[in-house]
């Protein structure tokens, strides 16, 4: 019996370190007041990550929980964005910003693309936008009939980081891993003699995280050999 219980509590402990937990979660759309529902991660489980830093794992519905939808009248965001009151002039200006996406088919990528725009109606630090557009070019790493699109997501992505990067919004270490990224973004779209002038600003940054240079170096590898690979 004693050897039954450790078992158990063995097992028991195994699946709650290698797995994802989460919750339900209910807020207001600050826009039409329509209830939008967000399932929270409580914890995970992460084993590495792509080469573009999309963790992999025991992470459930993480990156697809992150930002949410209201169906009825398209405000997207965190889910800090909601149970928040705005003026009526600011809900004017918002509806504004996300009328063209009204009617639409909205995916997860789309309810990034959407969050963004309003993040840009809000200027909100480019970083922050490239985060939402990496993010929405997630969910398309593997879809053959959207390729232009991810590379779109992928370029605004490049963009903001540039732009982040411009406006001295990262530490001097933090610098290289994001030429590092921009490098890996410019030869997934295919644009390879642009991909190795990052890589090897990265590679040559005086400060950089201890694992910087390998990466960029196996990456520069791929582009050097003309590899567009956008599954890794």
């Amino acid at each position: 019996m004693k050897n039954l219980v450790l078992f158990i509590s063995a097992t028991l402990f195994s699946l709650n370190v290698f797995s994802h937990t989460g919750y339900p979660d209910t807020v207001t759309c600050p826009i039409c007041s329509d209830k939008v529902v967000f399932h929270l991660t409580a914890s995970m489980t992460t084993f590495g990550s792509t080469y573009d830093f999309q963790k992999q794992g025991a992470i459930g519905y993480y990156y697809e929980e992150m930002i949410n939808t209201c169906r009825n009248c398209y405000y997207s965001g965190y889910y800090s964005d909601f149970d928040t009151t705005f003026t009526d002039a600011l809900v004017d200006s918002i509806r504004v910003v996300i009328s063209p996406f009204t009617g639409m088919h909205i995916d997860e990528s789309m309810e990034c693309e959407i969050a963004a725009e309003i993040g840009k109606f809000h200027m909100y630090s480019n970083d922050y936008l490239a985060n939402i557009y990496l993010t929405s070019s997630y969910f398309l790493r593997n879809d053959s009939l959207q390729i232009d699109r991810r590379k779109k997501m992928q370029n605004q992505t490049i963009f903001y980081l540039q732009e982040a990067l411009n406006a001295d919004e990262y530490t001097t270490e933090t610098n290289a891993t994001i030429q590092y990224l921009i490098g890996d973004l410019y030869r997934r779209q295919g644009d390879f003699d642009t991909a190795i002038q990052f890589y090897d600003l990265a590679i040559n940054a005086k400060k950089k995280k201890d694992w910087v240079k390998g990466v960029a170096q196996k990456q520069k590898e791929l582009a050097e050999t003309q590899d567009a690979d956008n599954s890794i």
